[in-house]
């Protein structure tokens, strides 16, 4: 059943999406106030109807958190957001779950939490792997660069902004392209002033061009200001006169720009007085002035409406007491009625004493009935709780193998060594490849066995999202939907990940795709699995050590735990056979 069912009838749910796009462009024009009554009114309707952890209910609530949070309401956002992640990650929404971990970044940015921080990114980076997101990488980019700015190190701050302009541009994403050369250009702005400029123009192009008015018209005034600060006064007046023809023609909705007036006037009275035309100077900083003074006043005046609020919010409380008497009241009178209408059930039931004797039998192997109904009842929550339990001890031992993943993948910003790097890279891969054998297991919902087809994919994004290569890498499955063992599943993982960090390392030439094949074939019990790539080859045909001897001992480690064999040849690249024998397996349908 589609999760909008409940509702009354199709022109509800329609009205209900609108709602919530039309909320996400007032918050790119930065009106939150206005946003945040619409997505109240949607909340309580979604709530109403007991939808609030459907696709638009998840929307409506990450957004009014990122409006908290833009506010300055930080316990707010967060008591929202936590909550939130859980009923994403329930129902799999993992582009949900992922903004809300950034979301959750950016907080304990702001706070100087830098741990918290980072552990957020971390949890976003995995959920974006894991899902096989490509949205998120550029709010992902951003995000590091941030952090990195605030936190870490400038160079790979440098980094990340330029894969945020880079994945934005990639995926056609302005407003997140934009946020990338806003953040080059205050990376920028001590070493290279001329680029720094540069980076602030094209993020106001494109701010602009994704319909961000009020962010295009703050980054002019950015622009406006780094200028005067440089001393390039003619070209502060043309940015400055390009944020003021813009305000003037700006359409009713953003009339929210008026609230910036004050610092727009501010600028170009300053320009003018470096300028020496000193009569325009007095002018616009008379015009700055007035304009705060109205500011304070709207300030004021919106203080008033606010306690009028809460005085009408105090009267409907005491009407909500007084109703609340009445129907206590009324409770009262209803009970006296229910016991009136015991005593007359009572002296009926005394009428039927002797029908009741009749019925002794009858009632005595109900009894028996619904005793064995209750043991098998409570068999049946027995069996229920111990396959939760099992689901819980896979989904513990994915997420402590998911923390050392973490604690590897941290440990190597501080290697600098190649080799040392390499190793630490294909630890990190085995250990993730165990852990994603147990999240499968724990998702796929059908314990003590894992879907061989979906594991291996699952695994395959992964190295595809952590690799980030320029030309896309190219997947061929030919194998059954097959259903094995955990104890046959995991050293085909750790095969697996093994050849994948082969061919990622050796086989990946420039200008050419990548192309991986992964076949299963079944003769007689004996299973063969296949794995080739179009790279130059094993030299010689053999698979040489690499890692210190540890990959080649694992493959062959693995395949005799499969109690099986493993092959090695070059025919169009390197390919590798494992073949072995399981006890049991159930098969779906051919892919």
């Amino acid at each position: 059943m589609a999760p909008w069912t409940t509702v009354r009838s199709a022109p509800d749910r329609i009205a209900h999406g609108k709602e919530v796009v039309r909320a996400a462009r007032l918050i790119r024009q930065a009106r939150f106030d206005s946003a945040e009554h619409v997505l109240h009114a949607v909340y309580a309707r979604l709530d109403k109807h007991g939808l609030l952890s459907t696709a638009t209910g998840l929307q409506a609530r990450l957004h009014l958190a990122y409006i908290l949070e833009r506010k300055g309401q930080y316990p707010e956002a967060v008591a929202l957001l936590l909550p939130l992640v859980d009923e994403a990650r329930a129902v799999r929404d993992g582009e949900v779950l992922a903004e809300a971990y950034l979301h959750m970044a950016l907080i304990y940015e702001q706070q100087r939490q830098a741990q918290r921080c980072l552990e957020y990114l971390g949890r976003a980076r995995s959920v974006i792997a894991d899902y096989g997101l490509t949205e998120p990488l550029a709010r992902l980019a951003n995000r590091s660069a941030s952090y990195e700015r605030m936190f870490g190190n400038r160079d790979q701050a440098l980094f990340y902004a330029y894969e945020g302009v880079r994945l934005g541009k990639r995926h056609a994403q302005p407003t997140d392209q934009a946020t990338g050369h806003l953040l080059l250009s205050i990376l920028l702005r001590l070493e290279d002033t001329a680029e720094s400029e540069r980076q602030l123009e094209r993020a106001a192009e494109l701010y602009l061009q994704a319909g961000g008015e009020i962010d295009y018209y703050v980054v002019l005034l950015n622009l406006s200001h780094v200028q005067i600060t440089n001393g390039a006064y003619r070209k502060a007046l043309q940015s400055n006169t390009k944020a003021m023809e813009f305000v003037r023609s700006a359409p009713e909705e953003v009339q929210e720009l008026i609230h910036y007036t004050p610092t727009l006037h501010k600028y170009r009275g300053e320009i003018f007085q470096q300028l020496g035309e000193y009569d325009s100077a007095i002018y616009y900083l008379q015009l700055s002035h007035a304009g705060e003074l109205k500011l304070a006043e709207e300030l004021a005046a919106e203080r008033v409406a606010e306690v009028e609020s809460e005085y009408a919010s105090e009267y409907n409380q005491q009407l909500i007491a007084s109703q609340r008497m009445r129907l206590r009241s009324k409770q009262v009178r209803e009970w006296w009625l229910s016991l009136v209408m015991l005593a007359i059930l009572f002296g009926t039931a005394v009428l039927l004493a002797l029908y009741r004797r009749l019925q002794r039998a009858n009632a005595s192997l109900a009894g028996a009935a619904e005793q064995l109904s209750q043991r098998n009842d409570a068999l049946s929550a027995s069996l229920s709780n111990e396959q939760l339990l099992l689901g819980e001890v896979h989904h513990r031992v994915k997420n402590n193998l998911q923390i050392i993943v973490g604690l590897l993948d941290r440990q190597l910003e501080d290697i600098t060594d190649p080799a040392a790097r390499a190793g630490l890279q294909s630890m990190s891969g085995r250990v993730f490849s165990m852990a994603s054998v147990h999240q499968t297991l724990y998702q796929e919902g059908k314990l003590g066995e894992v879907n061989l087809l979906s594991h291996i994919k699952r695994l395959c994004r992964h190295f595809e999202a952590m690799a980030m290569q320029r030309e896309p890498v190219q997947y061929t499955y030919r194998l059954d939907d097959l259903w094995l063992k955990l104890d046959t599943v995991i050293p085909l993982a750790m095969i697996l990940n093994e050849l994948l960090t082969n061919s990622y390392k050796y086989a990946t030439q420039a200008g050419r795709i990548l192309k991986i094949n992964i076949s299963l074939d079944v003769l007689d019990g004996v299973y063969e699995l296949s794995y080739r790539d179009n790279g130059p080859g094993y030299p010689q045909g053999v698979l040489q050590d690499r890692s210190g001897g540890l990959g080649a001992y694992l493959l062959h480690g693995m395949a005799r735990q499969l109690r099986g064999e493993i092959h090695t040849t070059n025919k169009q690249g390197a390919v590798t056979t494992i073949r072995f024998r399981v006890q049991s397996t159930s098969t779906v349908a051919m892919t």
